[in-house]
């Protein structure tokens, strides 16, 4: 296995730039983009649960 340091890591990754799959952010970082575009999903309702799965889920219905 290569030893993976700093300065390699910096060369291979320099430039990259990641979008939110919204397109409304964009960004170097990857973990920012990334949390950007959880909190991104949320506010356009792609994590709420309709209540008829919840209930088919628990046999409520």
């Amino acid at each position: 296995m290569k030893n993976i340091n700093t300065e390699t890591t910096k060369k291979t990754f320099a430039g990259t730039t990641y979008f939110c799959p919204w397109g409304d952010y964009s960004g170097s970082n990857f973990w920012a983009v990334y949390g950007h575009a959880i909190v991104c999903g949320y506010r356009h309702g792609y994590f709420d649960i309709p209540i008829w799965m919840i209930k088919t889920g628990l046999r409520l219905r």
